[in-house]
């Protein structure tokens, strides 16, 4: 038996509830105000619900968003297809392209693992998604080991 918190009924009502927290929020109520007026038990929990419905808000058009630009890279996909499959290059090419971007929208492609050698420190992983996370850390290290700019190449020479 489903207990009572996951039952559709009580998703619903705890969805109104949220939207009615962030409503008041909007108002410009108080947490205080907002658990008073709503019945939450606890500060805590108007807030938590405001947090939760501002988080739908944005999430929501995210993926509509998402999925409307997977419609558009499916007719595309579709519109090169055959000729790809008759040997056409270009058509190939392009194929392949909207296959790549496919796969970073929907997160498919795994992270690459590196090792960075910084010297006088030590050896770690990193996974780098884009290049600012190197950039952080080569600069974290030449700035504690003084180097001005905070560039440096792979052997550690300013």
């Amino acid at each position: 038996m489903a207990s009572r918190s996951t039952t559709a009924g009580s998703i619903v009502i705890a969805r109104e509830r949220q939207r009615k927290a962030l409503e008041l929020r909007k108002a410009g109520c108080t947490y205080e105000q907002i658990a008073r007026e709503i019945g939450y038990r606890a500060i805590s929990a108007a807030e938590k619900a405001v947090k939760v419905a501002l988080a739908r808000l944005t999430r929501e058009p995210a993926e509509e968003l998402r999925n409307l630009e997977l419609q558009r890279l499916d007719s595309l996909f579709l519109t090169f297809w055959q000729q790809a499959k008759g040997g056409n290059q270009g058509a190939l090419d392009r194929i392949l392209r909207i296959m790549e971007r496919r796969a970073k929208l929907l997160g498919l492609d795994a992270p690459i693992e590196q090792n960075i050698n910084l010297p006088n420190v030590y050896r770690f992983p990193i996974k780098i998604g884009d290049q600012s996370e190197w950039e952080k850390l080569a600069k974290g290290h030449a700035k504690s080991n003084g180097i001005e700019g905070g560039n440096s190449n792979e052997d550690g020479a300013a």
